[in-house]
């Protein structure tokens, strides 16, 4: 194709499109006409005339949008109109430009009416059920609030939400007369860039380091020191750690094994090869087919006395026929047939088994896992395209692979044991003090029993259903 001919091409497809967006226009189909535009002054970026229609069809885009914001919360849909004004803007920033001068005015009635009703809400909100659940507010229009257009609104409720909350702390601060009392009080506090309590460190019943002896059976000293890392691992990992805490002690037990083999298997795949044979089909054929008919033919012959007389001759006549007959033609024709290749290989097999125990002494806690595992390939160097047949080599787990893997098994059902015990511990009474509470909610609060946050809601009202994130460790 000649550079003249791809250029009338191009143009030919770009006035396609041309239409098409000028067809979306003029019945106000602006979403499908910015796009259209847009294709259009991608490959004629100086087409003044679509980018001057481009510019009314986003205007109108989000003159509807904001419509639509507008009619939501006049019907006391309040949320819904946020959300639909922050989807406005989210268009606007995607296409990169400013404020359409034609909706600025109707736009900033907007943000100034839904910014009022947020403002009122968050008040509200954090008056009635408490500073936790303003902020939940702030943070579930935050999408909204960041935007520009509203400017330092987002900080001002922020703000609200923190004076509230250091001004509840100073309240709770009295109550903080027991460890882990003082601990969720602190957490509270702090939050709100509140002054920290004095926390006891390290809280009641928690431990330190720990001190593992033991063996592993099987285990080389290099894997020895991997599974003692992964158990110390998992204690720092578990609830009941704390730096400062008294260290614990931890007795290790079990085996590790790995036996390999490796002999010699016939292997066979399966696959079609394709191949030409005659076949014979049947039709039929026309040909002339002799046969004899009498034809008798007359003559006036003149008599002695001057008459004619009319005589006949008759004789035998060979004639041909067309006649029909049952013929076979070869014909060429193929066909998939099965076959089978066969190779030589090396079957390569690992198996692998595990018997591994920790019981640490306080808290008191035994963590075992019993498993065994098989790793198996084949070796070989055969390539046979239509069997799909190409080389393989397996590179098995060692045994210094497996003992690292079942140390994570080991260091995952560790921790999976100390949690339940510490449940087990602080969070089945059935009715809790304050102090108690905190003490099950050091595990983690979103999990406490329904006991456990009626305890801690007798000290910060409602707004204990906002504290759980508050409380992660």
């Amino acid at each position: 194709m000649t550079r003249f001919a791809l250029i009338a091409v191009v143009l030919a497809g770009c006035t396609t499109v041309r239409s098409q967006a000028d067809t979306e226009f003029a019945h106000g189909n602006y979403q499908q006409a910015v796009a259209l535009y847009n294709r259009v002054l991608a490959t004629t970026p100086n087409d003044a005339a679509a980018r001057s229609r481009r510019t009314i069809a986003r205007t109108g885009v989000l003159r509807a949008m904001l419509v639509s914001a507008e009619a939501e919360r006049h019907a006391g849909h309040g949320e819904v109109a946020a959300m639909r004004l922050a989807d406005t803007l989210d268009q606007r920033d995607t296409w990169g430009i400013p404020t359409p001068p034609a909706i600025a005015p109707q736009l900033a009635d907007e943000v100034a009416a839904i910014g009022g009703d947020l403002t009122s809400a968050v008040t509200t909100r954090t008056h009635d059920v408490g500073p936790l659940a303003g902020e939940a507010v702030v943070h579930r229009y935050d999408r909204l609030l960041q935007k520009s257009d509203f400017g330092t609104r987002r900080d001002a409720l922020l703000a609200t939400t923190r004076d509230a909350g250091q001004a509840s702390c100073a309240a709770l601060a009295p109550s903080a007369t027991t460890p882990y009392a003082t601990w969720v009080i602190d957490r509270y506090c702090t939050h709100f860039g509140g002054p920290h309590l004095a926390v006891p460190a390290p809280l009641p019943n928690l431990v330190g380091d720990v001190a593992i002896d033991g063996a592993v059976s099987g285990a080389p000293a290099g894997d020895a020191d991997v599974l003692r890392g992964e158990v110390a691992s998992a204690m720092r990992a578990s609830v009941w750690f704390a730096p400062a805490a008294q260290a614990t002690h931890a007795t290790m037990a079990g085996t590790l094994a790995a036996a390999f083999d490796a002999h010699p298997r016939t292997i066979s795949r399966g696959w079609t090869e394709t191949v030409s044979y005659t076949d014979y089909e049947t039709s039929q054929e026309s040909y002339d087919e002799p046969y004899t008919e009498t034809e008798t033919t007359t003559t006036q012959e003149m008599q002695p006395d001057g008459s004619f007389q009319t005589v006949s001759h008759s004789e035998l006549v060979t004639k041909t026929r067309t006649a029909w007959r049952t013929v076979q033609k070869p014909v060429q024709k193929t066909r998939e047939e099965p076959r089978v290749f066969t190779f030589q290989a090396i079957q390569k097999t690992g198996r692998y088994a595990s018997e591994l125990s920790v019981r640490v002494d306080h808290p008191a806690v035994t963590a075992a896992i019993a498993r065994q595992w098989t790793d198996q390939g084949l070796e070989h160097d055969t390539t046979f395209t239509p069997a799909r047949v190409a080389p393989e080599h397996v590179q098995l787990m060692t045994l210094q692979g497996f003992a690292a893997r079942e140390a994570d098994a080991l260091h995952l059902e560790l921790v999976r044991r100390l949690d339940a015990s510490y449940a087990a511990t602080y969070c089945e009474a059935p009715r809790y003090t304050l102090e108690a509470a905190a003490a099950c909610a050091y595990l983690d609060a979103g999990k406490a029993p329904v006991a456990v946050h009626a305890a801690l809601a007798e000290t910060f009202g409602a707004d204990e259903a906002f504290l759980a994130p508050v409380l992660a460790r």
